[in-house]
């Protein structure tokens, strides 16, 4: 990924582009190209993008600071994320650009920063109202009281009678009364914006195409709801809530086709032909009809559902957001990035209204599972099966490994997923199992569930833990929410690659398989592991091809009276009328043949003692 994405990203979704800077932070002049995208609304900092050129590389090295806090190194350390390069403070991340940063990861902490930096409120300059020559006008002293000249003002100093009388008060000077007449318009509208709720309020100011008048009546009181002294995000959340519970059964027929694109959009943040299409599409929608509509309106019903607006309880509302992931998101028509967010949320939603684990696995991303399931494989590979063991190596191993000669061979995925289970059974290093080198340890970190989307928290959820599988688990003290899980930061991929590498190597030449791979140094550790399982899996072939048969020792006294019958029955008639001739000769004395053993025995034979046997049995 490089910068041109994000930049590209930035511009499509909230419209940003970049501001090119001539001077460092520093004030001096600038040694690379350096850029900032500022946030739509506030004008603030989102990101500070960096080109430069690396003299010894001789390549561009593309960097980011991004203002999406420290938390996002906690909960997903990367390697491409660091601390940042050029800002300083705890809100600021550093990213570097390259062939693994995950773009996916990227924008979203970009959505993260955006919000951030949203400003909440307005400021109302009351200067800016005033006409030009306002500069022109200077207080003029009033005369003092008692006194008036020829117009019919008063004029100062003391009475003709001569008696001493203390100076009058100072009153307002005069003004002018286009500028007075500005003033008290000013006041009105503040009057108007703050107190007057019958009137329309700051975000109805967006309805002067429509007049609010003609608005159903049900949409004027959910405006009047609205509470203007919540600044704070959680205040937006509130007032979402308490608007959406008002308008929970409310149903609309005036359709809008429009295109919006806001972030965390609430009903607050709509005109009033935008917030009627948005009804009119949820009352579709609740009938069992999936229309396209504007991705952001789209997630306003999520969070409806989030909040339980329009469902009985948390179990209701998770079913409804599967019913909306099947209707809407496989059906083709929101955006795909949508089901990422919606399966996370559907998680922390079960999780955070205390479901059975059994439940909250049902809602949880396949993906999460299928990445614990691996890491469960690996770490008690006894329990396991071959299959089970490669397909961990197939999810956790590098994507290349995909492409080997060997994969689709099962004598190849077997001798794989032996290799592993006899490295990581042997192999330790400073008292550390190969899994351990591998993966590392099961962390502990702070968890924000439902933190980058509209929810309001009416009450804390009761203190508990609960286990989504082997490796993962959430737990609630009841201050805070803590994730235990395996975190990819952690994670030796050298290792496992090298283990892999080095099997595949050996197994190369053992199946006789494509080109012989170079033998690497670095990954020798391995070579004992694999070079086992190989001879073992040549003695097991020996052992097969050794030919072996299973007799009946019991039948064989039967075998020899039928041999004696036949040899009886072909003598001649000569032989037969002989017999005391025969008899003078004496016989050779026959050695005395050892004892059979009894019962069923496996013999070792040779082929033509074998064949011989078949035949006199037959």
């Amino acid at each position: 990924m490089d910068i041109s994405e994000l930049t590209a990203y930035a511009g499509e979704k909230y419209h940003i582009g970049e501001v090119n800077r001539r001077k460092d932070l520093s004030g001096g002049q600038l040694s690379a190209k350096v850029s900032v995208l500022l946030h739509p609304v506030s004008g603030k900092w989102v990101a500070l993008l960096v080109r430069e050129w690396d003299e010894e590389r001789g390549e561009e090295v593309q960097l980011c600071d991004l203002k999406c806090g420290h938390g996002a190194l906690r909960r997903d350390s990367a390697p491409w994320l660091t601390s940042p390069f050029r800002m300083k403070g705890p809100d600021w991340v550093g990213i570097r650009f390259g062939a693994d940063t995950r773009r996916e990861e990227v924008f979203r902490l970009f959505d993260e920063a955006v919000a951030a930096s949203r400003s909440w409120g307005c400021t109302v300059t009351l200067g800016s109202m005033l006409p030009a020559r306002e500069a022109d006008y200077k207080d003029t002293p009033l005369p003092p009281r008692g006194r008036e000249d020829r117009a019919g003002t008063r004029s100062g100093g003391t009475e003709d009678d001569g008696k001493h009388k203390e100076p009058a008060a100072q009153t307002e000077p005069e003004m002018p009364r286009e500028l007075r007449r500005i003033f008290d318009e000013a006041r009105a509208a503040l009057r108007t914006f703050a107190l007057d709720s019958q009137l329309p309020t700051a975000a109805e100011a967006g309805y002067r195409d429509t007049p609010l008048q003609k608005a159903p009546e049900k949409l004027r009181e959910m405006m009047r709801l609205y509470d203007h002294s919540a600044y704070s995000f959680q205040g937006a959340c509130k007032n979402f809530y308490v608007q959406g519970k008002f308008m929970e059964d409310y149903e609309d027929d005036a359709p809008w086709n429009g295109e919006l694109r806001l972030y965390f959009p609430c009903y607050h943040d709509l005109r009033l032909e935008q917030l009627r299409g948005y009804f009119t599409w949820r009352t579709a929608l609740r009938r069992g009809e999936f229309r396209p509509i504007s991705t952001s309106l789209a997630y306003i019903y999520v969070y409806e559902l989030l909040n339980e607006i329009g469902a009985a309880d948390a179990a209701a509302s998770l079913r409804k957001l599967r019913e909306f992931e099947v209707g809407y998101l496989d059906s083709g028509i929101g955006e795909a990035d949508m089901r990422r967010n919606l399966r996370r949320w559907m998680l922390e939603k079960a999780v955070l209204s205390g479901l059975e684990p059994e439940i909250v696995r049902e809602y949880a991303d396949p993906e999460t599972l299928r990445w614990d399931a691996a890491l469960a494989a690996l770490k008690e590979p006894k329990t396991r099966t071959d299959e089970e063991i490669f397909d961990a190596l197939v999810t956790l191993g590098p994507a290349k490994f995909t492409s080997s000669l060997l994969f689709p061979l099962p004598e190849a995925r077997r001798l794989f997923a032996r290799a592993w289970r006899q490295a990581a059974a042997e192999h330790r290093e400073e008292g550390k199992s190969l899994f351990t080198l591998c993966f590392g340890r099961r962390v502990s970190h702070r968890w924000y569930p439902l933190s980058n989307a509209v929810y309001y928290e009416r009450q804390r959820p009761a203190a508990g833990t609960c286990e989504l599988d082997e490796c993962r688990r959430y737990t609630y003290g009841g201050a805070q929410w803590t994730e235990q899980c395996y975190q990819k930061v952690h994670f030796d991929k050298k290792r496992l690659e090298g283990l892999l590498h080095e099997a595949e190597r050996q197994l190369r030449a053992y199946l006789k398989i494509g080109r012989a791979l170079q033998e690497r140094r670095e990954e020798a550790w391995a070579a004992p592991y694999v070079r086992a399982v190989i001879e073992e899996d040549r003695r097991r072939k020996a052992e097969e091809a050794r030919k072996k048969i299973v007799i009946d020792l019991g039948g064989l006294e039967k075998i020899r009276q039928d041999a004696m019958l036949t040899r009886d029955s072909l003598l001649t008639e000569e032989e037969r009328a002989e017999p005391e001739e025969r008899a003078a000769v004496p016989a050779p004395v026959p050695e005395e043949a050892p004892p059979l053993p009894a019962g069923n025995a496996t013999l070792d034979l040779e082929p033509e003692l074998m064949e011989l046997l078949q035949l006199a049995a037959e």
